[in-house]
């Protein structure tokens, strides 16, 4: 049943060494370096050509990413900014009076990239995300409306005093097109009213109004054309205050009015921020006074902590508190608002104030050391809002300028510093290190630590790995829900199908452990044969949902009552994934030649799940994604189907249909097209030959000296780790030497 490889490779591509090998200079840039310069633009520049050989490069590399970690504690990872990280980022650096250290010419062609003069809107990943939304499966990612991408790029706009790059009055349109004038009207959408929207888009929310008004206030040059508009928005405010009762809560406010919606996840409603958004979107229109003072003052008190001078965001925090500088921060400058006396001023700001991490800049909490980009802004912007930040000295400002940097990606900036540790980057690294076998280089220990600590045997589904390193075992909650990690949605705009957790991230930490000779270890402290019948209790096998029978969903267990919601969560990838964790805990643990189906897996209907995208006509076979027609994701695919019905014993397809697929689309702008055409010819012997000058002349053009790492595309749109493992791979695996007759392509 084991999947039998063939190794019989007659690729000729000259990564490793070659022909007169040209390749970019290797300037080593340390992490604290890059946060205290100006970011280049390496986008207007051609590549860097040295004569550095191919080997050297790789060698740098090796030993670049090895003092990374020896300085730093850990490994860079690369995170994709979006237009709301860049907000923050921007005001924080405003704020604290370092706005002029950074290259504001970069920034401003990043947000103006996502311009829609059409609509006179700013249209990001994160917004195309929301736009997504399937309310179906339960998620919904606040803070990233269409309506909220907008206002951070003209808030964004505003610091730069660049509001002459759109159009104003257009802007103002836009905005005012997302009021909700029927049903439960008085507040903002998060994008402009249509009636064929899903009811849920149709709520207004104090999230999304808050931005709406601290927007039109910069735009507009007064209210006074839209006094019931304001006079509906104070009223909607009002009605969503609990008052009148006696529990915790009483005072607060909801962030909407409906209360099967949930539009601030992961925090619970009520809570401080959705109270936030409502008293300062009353202070805008100075109507303050028009809620119930005495009942918010009790919710205030209930929420702050005498004896550590902080507040809780709400009652309900997952018991760990796991914001309390935030809500600390939040709490504070609520209570000067309205006028809260019966708090320790003083020493709540000496709580704010004393409290920021290693790096500069704040955790979240005190309980749990991580620090997304979106707890230093709400924490930064009460402090400016209060007056409070000629308390930090400069040094305080140089270390958050500094650690403000850490986010910087691309050329904006992102929710993740570079600290956060991607399990893909790890199995990037170990892989390639273990390739080469230099596995020993690395500080093997520490990373087992790590991994070992990501693994979640608690959680609803199954157990499994989290897509980075935890820094609090147990805790993988971001609030910011970064796009690398939550990706649910209907596809129509974001192909991405990542998740926090799956069988993706678990194989990911299997094969790293696997790698640093530690998966006998982790054995010894979990059941891995406990976690291989857990996978294969996420096939989907509800034989009425044609399209997702005999898949695998990331990490839920297939329950037949739930089937419309695992329907919609099972992705060929996941089933790919499935199989890999499979296979490798079977060899692991000695199972032998094992019979799936005597463990519960359906293999005829894993079989059908496959064969229903696969495409085959008169000239080609490939596998075609349900929700993506990019080649590089049919090539991609097509690997991953080769391979799993390898591994059932069930291939049963025509080789020259599929070398004909690879011939007709190979593509040497695109390092992933290359490398999936390789690893099909090298699991079918298909013998292919590649233009190796066209290799190699790629490899050049991806190579980013900022960061160390290897775009996907000639165009750097896209940074991703694995390709320093693909061309690891390819360099290692294939022979030296260069074929006379190249693919015409």
């Amino acid at each position: 049943m084991h999947l039998k490889k063939s190794m019989s490779i007659s690729l000729f591509i000259i990564l490793f060494f070659g022909i007169a090998p040209l390749f970019m200079k290797v300037n080593i840039i340390r992490v604290s370096e890059i946060a205290n310069q100006e970011i280049p633009d390496e986008n207007v520049k051609g590549p860097e050509i040295s004569s550095i050989s191919n080997s050297e490069l790789l060698n740098s590399l090796f030993g670049s990413k090895i003092g990374d970690y020896d300085n730093l504690g850990y490994f860079p990872n690369v995170y994709e900014p979006s237009l709301q990280a860049t907000y923050y980022a921007l005001y924080i650096l405003d704020a604290i009076g370092k706005i002029n250290t950074i290259n504001q010419t970069q920034i401003l062609e990043y947000i103006m990239s996502y311009y829609d003069a059409g609509s006179n809107s700013f249209v990001d990943k994160l917004a195309k995300r929301y736009k997504d939304t399937d309310f179906d499966l339960g998620y919904f990612y606040p803070l990233t409306s269409v309506l909220q991408t907008t206002s951070y790029a003209i808030l964004s706009l505003n610091i730069l005093g660049r509001l002459d790059l759109i159009n104003i009055q257009g802007t103002i349109n836009f905005i005012w097109s997302c009021y909700v004038t029927t049903g439960n009207g008085g507040g903002f959408m998060g994008q402009p009213y249509n009636a064929g929207l899903d009811t849920n888009f149709k709520i207004p929310t104090l999230d999304n109004t808050y931005f709406a008004i601290l927007t039109l206030d910069i735009l507009m040059t007064d209210w006074f054309g839209h006094t019931n508009d304001r006079t509906a928005i104070i009223q909607l405010i009002n009605d969503l205050q609990l008052t009148g009762g006696s529990s915790w809560d009483t005072g607060s406010f909801l962030n909407d009015n409906d209360n099967a919606f949930d539009s601030i996840s992961p925090l619970f409603e009520p809570n401080l921020l959705s109270s936030y958004y409502a008293i300062m979107t009353l202070e805008i229109f100075s109507a303050e006074a028009t809620i119930n003072e005495v009942d918010f003052h009790k919710f205030l008190a209930y929420l702050y902590d005498s004896k550590e001078n902080g507040f809780r965001m709400s009652e309900w925090d997952y018991g760990m508190n796991y914001t309390n500088n935030v809500a600390t921060a939040i709490g504070l400058e609520l209570s000067n608002i309205m006028n809260f006396s019966n708090i320790d001023k003083n020493s709540t700001l000496a709580f704010i104030l004393n409290n920021r991490n290693s790096i500069g800049n704040w955790d979240g909490s005190l309980l749990i050391p991580q620090h997304e980009l979106i707890d230093s802004f709400q924490i930064i912007r009460s402090l400016k809002n209060m007056g409070n930040l000629s308390q930090l000295s400069f040094n305080d400002t140089n270390e958050i300028g500094n650690a403000t940097q850490l986010y910087y990606h691309y050329d904006g900036y992102s929710h993740l510093s570079r600290d956060f540790t991607s399990m893909n980057q790890i199995f990037t690294l170990t892989s390639s290190y273990e390739l080469f076998d230099r596995i020993f280089e690395l500080n093997i220990q520490p990373l087992y630590s790590k991994i070992k600590n990501s693994y979640d045997n608690s959680s609803l589904g199954i157990n499994s790995f989290s897509g980075y390193l935890l820094k609090t075992p147990g805790f993988n909650l971001l609030r910011s829900h970064p796009i690398e990690f939550f990706t649910s949605g209907k596809k129509n705009y974001i192909q991405d199908v990542s998740q926090l957790k799956s069988h993706k991230s678990t194989y990911y930490a299997l094969v790293s452990l696997e790698n640093m000779f530690k998966l006998d270890d982790f054995a010894s402290a979990y059941n891995l044969m406990e976690l291989f019948n857990e996978i294969i209790e996420t096939q989907f096998l509800n034989y009425s949902y044609t399209e997702a029978f005999g898949g695998f969903t990331p990490v839920y267990r297939y329950d037949v009552s739930q089937s419309q919601f695992l329907s919609k969560k099972v992705f060929f990838e996941y089933s790919y994934y499935a199989i890999q964790c499979l296979e490798l805990i079977s060899n692991f643990l000695g199972l032998g030649d094992v019979n799936y189906s005597s463990y519960g897996l359906d293999e005829i209907a894993l079989f059908n799940f496959i064969e229903g995208q696969v495409v085959e006509n008169s000239q080609y076979i490939f596998l075609n994604p349900q929700y993506s027609s990019s080649i590089e994701t049919q090539l991609e695919y097509t690997y991953y189907m080769i391979w799993m019905l390898k591994a059932l014993n069930l291939f049963n397809k025509d080789l020259q249909k599929i070398k004909n697929f690879i011939e007709s689309n190979v593509d040497y702008t695109n390092i992933k097209n290359i490398y999936y055409s390789f690893k099909i010819s090298e699991i079918l012997d298909l013998r292919l030959s590649f233009d190796a000058e066209g290799v190699q002349e790629l490899v050049q053009a991806i190579y980013s000296e900022q960061t160390r790492e290897f775009y996907v595309t000639s165009d750097h749109q896209e940074i991703s780790h694995e390709v320093f493992l693909w061309i690891c791979e390819m360099a290692k695996n294939s022979k030296i030497g260069i074929e006379a007759n190249y693919l015409d392509v």
